[in-house]
């Protein structure tokens, strides 16, 4: 069975499209100096939509070659998005060292986490261990930022174009994954047409996001917070920066990273 129907075919034609055109559009910009996970992310997976329309023109869907270019293939784009992720972050939580110093860590140890167990259910089974692998690293980019989002927002760390519509858009479409993947593919298999649509949607939702974000040209980001001295807080800054400025504090002296100055 084609699993991509008449109308899955014209999202996934569309999404193609877009995707090239933005990639285009970054790199004519340059925009890779500054975002160059986010970049190859659109490339490898403009090169797995193109691998695909050739193997399955030649080998059909359901051929062994197929599902192990597929997962494979699979796997090298979420490895990228992950690290479109940890670049977000990055770009986010760079100017606070220490909190970026304590973000990394964590994220390594995720990564970690997620491989860890995708080893232990895949040691008799590689189905079974692909499979987790991919869901778990899907789950893990929706909560890191999620999670990212709810530090902002506490914080009042502010969230500046594109990093907000890059990890809306990333959050959206893994959310939408594993809630496919766990509930809907499982319980309504006879319907993969129809599940395949909900997933290009949701890409075609995500990619809509980063095309508005990349519009304009993204202006030089400062590489310094402005902090002012422990004692000027109480008086000149709401509470929620004076925390923020006491977070990173504790957390530069316990990794041991030098904070950045005014």
């Amino acid at each position: 069975m084609d699993p991509l129907g008449g109308s899955a075919k014209i999202l996934w034609l569309i999404n193609v499209a877009i995707q090239a055109g933005l990639l285009t559009l970054l790199v004519w910009r340059k925009d890779y100096r500054r975002f160059p996970f986010f970049v190859a992310y659109l490339m490898v997976n403009l090169l797995q939509s193109a691998a695909f329309a050739i193997l399955f023109a030649h080998s059909g869907y359901t051929s062994r070659i197929a599902w192990l270019i597929g997962w494979g293939s699979q796997g090298i784009v979420v490895a990228a998005r992950a690290c479109t992720v940890a670049e977000v972050c990055h770009h986010v939580l760079a100017p606070y060292r220490g909190i970026w110093a304590m973000g990394w860590r964590l994220l390594v140890v995720l990564g970690m986490i997620v491989l860890v167990m995708a080893v232990a259910f895949g040691r008799h089974d590689l189905h079974a261990g692909i499979v987790t692998l991919d869901l778990g690293t899907e789950l893990a980019i929706a909560s890191v930022t999620a999670i990212l989002f709810a530090f902002a927002k506490y914080y009042e760390v502010p969230l500046r174009e594109p990093m907000r519509m890059l990890g809306i858009g990333l959050c959206l479409y893994s959310a939408c994954y594993v809630l496919n993947d766990l509930l809907l593919q499982r319980y309504l298999a006879g319907y993969v047409e129809i599940w395949n649509l909900v997933g290009m949607i949701a890409f075609l939702g995500s990619l809509a996001l980063w095309a508005w974000a990349f519009r304009v040209a993204v202006e030089a980001e400062a590489t310094k917070p402005v902090l002012l001295d422990a004692e000027m807080y109480p008086n000149l800054i709401p509470e929620m920066n004076r925390r923020l400025f006491v977070l990173n504090e504790q957390l530069s002296q316990l990794w041991r990273v030098e904070s950045p100055r005014p």
